[in-house]
C-alpha cells in the first residue's frame, strides 16, 4: 500500500482577460477518471470525493509554489526559504475534476496577469498498487507543459512486501479492502476500540471470575469429600489404624490413585482390631480357655483350680 507523490497533467490557467481577474480564483487541479502523463504514467481519480473529503479534514490550505521547488527541495534535502505563489484555500467538485480555490499572493499574480505563468501543475500522492489518486499534497506554477509528471520525492519510504502482505492481512480481519491505506486501517481500529460489547453476547470479566472460582470451589469441596469417604472406608475395612489416618489423607489429596493401589495389594492386617467383642463370651471366660503345662504345675503346687486366681 505505498504511497509516492507525482506532479501531474500541467493545465493552462484561464486568461485573466478572460475572467476580468489579475489572476484566476478558481483553477482547474485534477481531471476526473482515468488519465494518462506524457511517459506514459497512468492514475484514475474513481473517487474525487474522498480527495475532497481528506482536504476539507485536515482544514489546512495546500501551497502553491513555482516549477514545484518545494518538492525538488525534499529530493535534493535543500533548506531555505522557498516562496508561495498562493494557497488553495477550499476544493469542489466539477463534471470535468476537482476545482481549487485560490488566493494568489501580489508576485504570482502579477506574473499569471503577464503570462509568464500559463500552467499549474497539482502534487498528489497515489497507491502504488491501484494507481488511485489518495490526497491532494499541493501545486506549482510551471511555464511549459514539458515540465509536467516529473517523479518527485517520496512522502514515505515504500514498504517492503512483507510489511504490505501484513497490512492487507489485518485490513481483511477487519472487513476492510485490501487497497485502503493506514489511516483507514487505523480509524476502523479506533472504532472498533470505542464500541460497547452487546451485553446479549458477552458478559463482564468479573462475572465470569466470579462463576470460575465458585467452579473451583465446588470441584475442591468435592474431591475433599471423596478423600474422606476412601480414608474413612479404608480405616473400618483395617487396611489403616487412627493414627495413620492424617498419613492417609494426604496421600489421596496428592495421589489418590496410589492410594487405591495400596489398600488393592494389602491384606487388613488391622481388621482385628476393630471387631466387636461380646461380654461373657468363651473368649473372655478364664475356666474355658486351655492352661499350658506350666500354669497347671503352678496351680497343683499352690492347690487350687485353674482359672481361680484369675477369676478374683
Amino acid at each position: 500500500m505505498a504511497l509516492e507523490i507525482v506532479s501531474c497533467e500541467a493545465l493552462e490557467l484561464p486568461k485573466p482577460e478572460a475572467s476580468g481577474e489579475a489572476a484566476p480564483s478558481a483553477v482547474h487541479l485534477m481531471p476526473r477518471g482515468a488519465f494518462r502523463a506524457r511517459d506514459g504514467r497512468d492514475w484514475t481519480l474513481f473517487r474525487p470525493e474522498r480527495v475532497i473529503a481528506r482536504f476539507k479534514a485536515a482544514k489546512i490550505d495546500l501551497p502553491i509554489d513555482y516549477e514545484h521547488q518545494s518538492n525538488a527541495a525534499a529530493r535534493a534535502k535543500i533548506t531555505g526559504p522557498i516562496p508561495a505563489a498562493g494557497w488553495i484555500t477550499d476544493l469542489e467538485l466539477r463534471p470535468d475534476g476537482i476545482w481549487g480555490q485560490v488566493k494568489w499572493t501580489d508576485t504570482a499574480a502579477k506574473l499569471i496577469r503577464a503570462r509568464e505563468y500559463r500552467f499549474i501543475s497539482p502534487t498528489f500522492d497515489f497507491n502504488t498498487a491501484t494507481k488511485e489518486v489518495e490526497q491532494l499534497k499541493g501545486a506549482g506554477l510551471v511555464r511549459t507543459p514539458a515540465l509536467h509528471l516529473t517523479a518527485l520525492a517520496r512522502e514515505e519510504p515504500t514498504m517492503t512486501d512483507e510489511t504490505e502482505t501484513a497490512l492487507c492481512a489485518i485490513a481483511g480481519e477487519l472487513g476492510l479492502s485490501a487497497n485502503v491505506d493506514t489511516s483507514q486501517i487505523i480509524q476502523k481500529i479506533r472504532d472498533l476500540s470505542d464500541a460497547k460489547p452487546d451485553p446479549a453476547k458477552y458478559v463482564p470479566i468479573e462475572a465470569v471470575r466470579d462463576l470460575m472460582n465458585d467452579h473451583c470451589n465446588k470441584v475442591a469441596m468435592a474431591r475433599e469429600s471423596d478423600v474422606e469417604a476412601m480414608v474413612s472406608d479404608a480405616l473400618d475395612s483395617g487396611f489403616i489404624t487412627p493414627g495413620m489416618r492424617d498419613w492417609a489423607m494426604a496421600l489421596c489429596r496428592q495421589d489418590p490413585d496410589s492410594f487405591v493401589k495400596f489398600t488393592e495389594s494389602a491384606a487388613p492386617a488391622y481388621a482385628h482390631l476393630f471387631n466387636r467383642v461380646e461380654l461373657g463370651s468363651p473368649v473372655n471366660d478364664p475356666k474355658s480357655r486351655a492352661y499350658d503345662e506350666a500354669e497347671l504345675a503352678i496351680c497343683a503346687q499352690l492347690d487350687i483350680e485353674p482359672g481361680t486366681l484369675i477369676e478374683r
